[in-house]
C-alpha cells in the first residue's frame, strides 16, 4: 500500500512539475515588424508632426479633418480642383483642414516626408 502512495505522489509530483515550468517560461517576445514608408501613420501622429512646422501654430487650436488621399482621389479632386490638388506626387499624402467659424486652412501634407507639400488661408468657403 505504501507503494502505491509513493508512486501516486511521484507522478503527482510530476505533473505539477511540468505544468509549472509550462508558466515559468518566459513567453517568446514577438519581434516588431520592421517599419516601412507604406505604413499608415496615425492621425495623432500626423497633429503631432504637424505641430512642429511654425506656420502652422496659428491654426493649433482650430478643429481638425484629415483626409488620407488615394491615387485615384488625387486624380478626381485635380479634375475640380487644379490649383490645389494638380502634381501631387508621394504615398502618403494627406489633406489636413483646420476651421473655426470665420476661417480655415487647408494643408496638403506628404506623411512620408513630413513635409508640408501646399498650404492655402481659406476664407467663408467649403473645400469639396
Amino acid at each position: 500500500m505504501k507503494s502505491q502512495n509513493i508512486i501516486i505522489y511521484t507522478i503527482a509530483i510530476t505533473i505539477i512539475m511540468a505544468i509549472s515550468l509550462n508558466y515559468l517560461q518566459p513567453e517568446p517576445k514577438a519581434t516588431p515588424e520592421p517599419t516601412t514608408h507604406n505604413q499608415q501613420i496615425t492621425d495623432s501622429q500626423i497633429l503631432e508632426n504637424l505641430q512642429n512646422h511654425p506656420e502652422l501654430k496659428p491654426y493649433k487650436t482650430y478643429d481638425t479633418k484629415i483626409t488620407h488621399l488615394s491615387e485615384n482621389n488625387i486624380k478626381q479632386l485635380t479634375e475640380k480642383q487644379p490649383a490645389i490638388y494638380a502634381n501631387l506626387t508621394g504615398k502618403n499624402i494627406c489633406k489636413i483642414e483646420y476651421t473655426s467659424a470665420s476661417d480655415g486652412y487647408l494643408v496638403i501634407y506628404d506623411t512620408e516626408k513630413d513635409s508640408i507639400l501646399k498650404q492655402f488661408r481659406i476664407l467663408n468657403m467649403q473645400i469639396n
